[in-house]
């Protein structure tokens, strides 16, 4: 939040996604060690946060 009061907005959103794809990696890396598979479905809330950054980045909507 100390990003977004000092209006680096950028910065905050880099680090979300930082955050996101680090959250992502941790579940795969844990479902592979049992053997199982990670539940790839996107929940709704998913889909409207990749959906906004993907419009603050600029970033068409396939990427």
């Amino acid at each position: 939040m100390r990003e977004l009061a000092a209006g680096n907005l950028s910065a905050y959103v880099l680090e979300a996604v930082r955050a996101r794809v680090d959250k992502d990696l941790r579940m795969r890396a844990y479902y592979a060690s049992i053997g199982g598979r990670p539940q790839l479905d996107e929940s709704e809330e998913d889909r409207a946060a990749m959906a906004r950054i993907r419009s603050f980045l600029q970033l068409p909507g396939s990427a």
